[in-house]
């Protein structure tokens, strides 16, 4: 994605620099993207000039230093987010979404306007999708929405009566479904409804909520009187098991990823170790390139989510440091999570080096990345890597075996003493 790539780039200008330098850059990035909106407004077209180039430059720089735009000039784009009928109006209104969603918790109290507007225009996206988005636009229409109301309006009500709804919908649909297995209509309403509830799981944590807002207890007990992120992600594993359809299971399995990046520990939930033994142990490669897929996306988002930190880090430089007391006085929540993804690579590595010496391009190229990940941050121990990495420096694939040619340098770089043992059992898997 060149687009993430320059994002991150101007990320990493802005973190390498002073404080004073940094926020010369912010003055200038504030005033690239006030231009860019202005632009827009006039509809001043130029060479190369196109709405959607202009809200993607725009989006490059928010990725980069969301505080950069204000409510007022939020408001101006909020016309260019309508229903679309085309790609490219597609392309600018989940370019856009991606905007409102980085930059809104930078925004103030003042921002309630923009957000009340916004929050109306995002009900219509979601009850009425469009036909040209799909699951993309779901996914950055609802994240968008539970953003808005997390920090601007706090309408939570709304978010709870979306996921009852959704709920009561995809369990009647799913009953059907068993009386009607060859239902397309179905078979489509099961797939929205099981993103839909698995989203708002993801971006509107109601455990967190009914904590927050006793006024709420009771909307939250109707869903549910335990917890909401268990039950969401209980209901998600029961339809995977009830429904045989390999389309519904691939995308009720890429729901569940959804909820594994939000709540990391519910990847340690026996169910779901059952489950991806199931899934391992299977020879559909579909569904095992489906999961491989889940664990790669979920390392690389836990690798986002540190970067996203630094971000914060830098936009609140008068935070206070020091010791974090709310682990040195007992709360581990955080150190659950951050052992996850050791927890997860060392339990799965095996199948994942099967599943990298696999005569099948897309799980090798998941498998390769989920080992450069494993590499890279050190969770697992080299010398369980270096055989297969070996291997692969053999394919006659030259994109794969330059990738693993690059990870045996790492590895050499970093453990050359280690690697030295082990070149006998490299040529055996050779």
């Amino acid at each position: 994605d060149r687009q993430g790539n320059v994002g991150d780039f101007l990320h990493k200008i802005m973190a390498d620099r002073s404080e004073k330098d940094r926020e010369v850059l912010k003055d200038q990035f504030t005033r690239i993207c006030d231009t860019l909106i202005d632009t827009l407004v006039d509809d001043k077209e130029g060479p190369g000039y196109s709405v959607l180039s202009c809200v993607r430059a725009v989006q490059i720089f928010v990725a980069a230093q969301p505080s950069i735009i204000s409510s007022g000039k939020a408001i101006t784009l909020l016309p260019y987010l309508k229903h679309a009928s085309t790609v490219e109006e597609q392309m600018i209104a989940d370019n856009l979404l991606r905007i409102f969603r980085a930059c809104i918790p930078a925004m103030t109290k003042t921002a309630a306007k923009f957000g009340q507007e916004l929050q109306s225009n995002l009900q219509v996206m979601i009850v009425k999708p469009s036909p040209t988005g799909g699951l993309q636009t779901m996914q950055e229409a609802i994240a968008c929405f539970c953003v808005v109301v997390n920090k601007l309006t706090h309408e939570f009500g709304r978010v709870i009566g979306l996921l009852k709804s959704c709920l009561a919908r995809l369990n009647d649909a799913a009953k059907k479904y068993q009386l009607e297995p060859t239902n397309a209509t179905l078979n489509r309403q099961i797939q929205l409804l099981v993103c839909m509830v698995a989203l708002i799981g993801e971006h509107c944590n109601l455990d967190k909520v009914r904590e927050d807002r006793p006024d709420l207890i009771s909307e939250i007990n109707a869903v549910t009187k335990s917890s909401v992120n268990e039950h969401i992600y209980g209901n998600l594993v029961k339809l995977y098991s009830r429904l045989g359809d390999l389309s519904l299971r691939n995308r009720i399995l890429q729901c569940l990823g959804f909820m594994f990046r939000a709540y990391p520990t519910l990847m340690t939930h026996p169910t779901s170790a059952d489950m991806m033994d199931q899934i391992f142990a299977s020879d559909d490669y579909d569904i095992k390139g489906k999961l491989l897929k889940i664990l790669q996306d979920f390392l690389s988002f836990e690798s986002a989510k540190h970067s996203a930190q630094e971000k914060a880090a830098l936009a609140d430089k008068g935070a206070a440091k020091g010791v974090d007391m709310e682990a040195f006085v007992g709360n581990t929540h955080g150190f659950a999570e951050s052992g996850v993804s050791s927890a997860i690579v060392q339990r799965y590595l095996p199948q994942i080096l099967d599943a990298a010496l696999v005569n099948n391009q897309q799980i090798q190229n998941s498998a390769v990345d989920i080992l450069g990940f494993t590499i890279k941050q050190g969770l697992a121990h080299p010398l369980q890597c270096l055989p297969v990495i070996v291997a692969l420096e053999t394919v006659d694939n030259q994109q794969l075996s330059g990738r693993a040619s690059a990870l045996h340098t790492i590895l050499h770089s970093k453990h050359a003493s280690l690697i030295h043992s082990r070149y006998l059992e490299c040529a055996q898997v050779a």
